[in-house]
């Protein structure tokens, strides 16, 4: 609906209604050049900047923040799944050698059962001589640890056979001459 309000021909002013309670298109053209939104549509980057300049810059570092976690995840993510390819590469290469040992090991004491042949090794630094299974059964001795007696490996040699075996022992540790020799035993179960 439109009217015209003034008597004054200079100024004449049409007045529009508008649905929504009942504002004229002046009084709402009004309201925004005086009122709160007087400003609005005049406003730019630097003035927006500086009136917010505290949260922008607080939610650019956040943003730079959270970038740089996500790009530190990524690469660490990466990394990680490479190394655990690496570790189950070389967890199934260590399962594998432990396998052909074992295989090799059971057909080193199979065949030092067959050809009734045992070995064992003394260390120095321990005192101590490491027996094959088949040594124990030669010296006549249940294993029940990897161990002989030392006691029992010196008194099992026949005593004619010991001093060619100290005189051999000697050469060895003394003057490196390999130490390979046969010699006879009386078994502790004998």
């Amino acid at each position: 609906v439109g009217s015209q309000k003034g008597q004054d021909s200079t100024e004449q002013h049409i007045t529009w209604s508008y649905p929504i309670n009942n504002f004229s298109v002046y009084e709402l053209q009004m309201e925004l050049n005086t009122g709160k939104y007087r400003d609005f549509g005049k406003t730019n980057i630097s003035n927006i900047y500086t009136k917010y300049r505290r949260w922008i810059n607080a939610t650019i570092a956040i943003g730079f923040l959270l970038f740089s976690i996500l790009l530190a995840s990524v690469y660490y993510s990466r990394r990680l799944t490479k190394i655990q390819q690496q570790l189950d590469e070389e967890l199934a290469k260590r399962k594998q050698t432990e396998a052909e040992l074992r295989e090799n090991e059971y057909k080193l004491l199979q065949a030092q059962s067959i050809g009734h042949m045992g070995s064992w090794e003394y260390s120095l630094q321990d005192q101590l001589t490491w027996g094959s299974e088949e040594a124990f059964r030669i010296y006549g001795l249940e294993r029940t640890n990897p161990y002989l007696p030392l006691e029992v490996v010196k008194n099992v040699r026949v005593e004619a056979d010991r001093l060619s075996l100290y005189s051999g022992l000697k050469n060895l540790l003394e003057k490196q001459i390999p130490y390979d020799m046969e010699y006879r035993i009386q078994r502790v179960n004998d």
